[in-house]
């Protein structure tokens, strides 16, 4: 059960977020939009890796209803290739969000201007800053969410914004919300991803054929109350080598490697580190695998984008709105314990600390593992089209 003041507060931000969008809809009533006249369109997302792959069905829908329009999409710079081969993406602009001073953002405002986009969709949650950033750059149909948050501002500097709701829903639906704002729908609302990176050198320098079984774990969260066990990590490992005669690679980031190394050193079989690689290496080796097994995080992303059986491993994220989308996904997650609650850090310490992850068990990931390596569906096959454009910015 929540606390008290989680449900006031949650009652207070409900309460806040319908009267602004009521006051909304009174003063600022959306016109229609002429199809015919977009012709260019920006996207914003400046978030993580999870974030912006959670944004390409809503961009499928935008292609779909707006067809002659292209599609630039601005995102944080080092995620390019999350859309590079995008069919639906014409050019994309690298920023860095934490960068975005009051100064760099008026330089921003004014490259914008120059390009003349005729409609801006700021994906869920939106934000504040970047609305005004959208109004400055002389954007006249401005699209977002009006939930951001009791404190935030509600979708101000926004023409068109999504109706207020508590109902908790997948990022994939919010983001498709957005769009549909203005008349954007998809029936097709699959994840999209392409890569072009060639891992022959990789697998031959570590052993790994055509017909090994591999399974890629990826242990490092973004968020430490995502964190599980190394050591736990570590006897899963040991137990699919053991079992199934698999090839184990870890992945992460450089801030990963520390705890990657550990999973190593306490593991008895060998293992492959498959750290530092770019995210067009990581997409392509994540495609190849049998089975991914992961925290919360961007990985499992990739993952369902990929339609690779995938294992997600959740406790204080909520499930209901970050799962991978796709349908080969076994998410293990103990809602009968303090879960979801969203937060950075644990508000526990001692016994209680962390309990959301510790309960999830090395069987719990061995059986599920065992259950999608029977089902061994056809993967979809992902060819990569001609690349989009780039553009990087302060």
């Amino acid at each position: 059960m929540l606390p008290r003041s989680r449900i006031l507060s949650d009652r207070l931000r409900d309460m806040h977020s319908r009267t602004n969008y009521t006051l909304f809809r009174l003063f600022k009533n959306p016109k229609q939009i002429n199809q015919e006249a977009v012709r260019r369109i920006l996207c914003v997302e400046l978030l993580y890796l999870g974030d912006l792959i959670v944004t390409t069905p809503a961009i499928r829908a935008l292609k779909e209803t707006f067809p002659k329009a292209e599609i630039t999409f601005l995102l944080p710079k080092g995620m390019r290739a999350v859309f590079d081969h995008n069919p639906n993406i014409t050019h994309m602009i690298e920023v860095e969000p934490k960068k975005l001073t009051p100064t760099a953002l008026n330089q921003l405002s004014m490259s914008l201007r120059g390009m003349q986009f005729d409609m801006a969709v700021l994906f869920y949650p939106g934000n504040k800053s970047i609305g005004k950033l959208l109004k400055k750059s002389k954007i006249p149909i401005r699209v977002g969410c009006s939930k951001t948050g009791f404190l935030e501002g509600k979708g101000y500097y926004l023409t068109h914004k999504v109706h207020p709701t508590k109902e908790k829903k997948h990022y994939v639906e919010e983001n498709l919300d957005v769009v549909r704002t203005i008349g954007a729908d998809t029936h097709n609302k699959r994840l999209e991803l392409y890569t072009s990176a060639d891992l022959r050198m990789f697998f031959n320098k570590n052993g790994i054929g055509e017909k090994d079984l591999v399974i890629v774990v990826h242990p490092g969260p973004q968020n430490p109350t995502h964190k599980w066990k190394n050591l736990r990590f570590s006897a899963v490992m040991d137990a699919l080598i053991e079992k199934y005669n698999a090839k184990v690679i870890l992945t992460g980031t450089a801030k990963d490697e520390k705890d990657i190394l550990e999973i190593q050193n306490t593991t008895k079989n060998k293992t492959i580190s498959a750290v530092g690689m770019n995210l067009n290496q990581l997409f392509s080796l994540i495609q190849r695998a049998d089975l991914v097994i992961s925290v919360d995080t961007g990985a499992m992303h990739v993952s369902a984008a990929f339609n690779v059986p995938t294992i997600a491993l959740f406790g204080a994220g909520d499930p209901k709105v970050w799962r991978p989308y796709a349908k080969n996904v076994r998410v293990l997650y103990y809602p009968e314990k303090c879960t979801s609650c969203m937060r950075y850090t644990c508000k526990f310490k001692g016994a209680r600390e962390m309990e959301c992850m510790r309960v999830i068990t090395v069987e719990d990931v061995l059986s599920a593992s065992e259950e999608m390596l029977s089902i061994k569906p056809r993967r979809r096959e992902v060819k990569a089209p001609a690349s989009a454009t780039q553009e990087i910015l302060p």
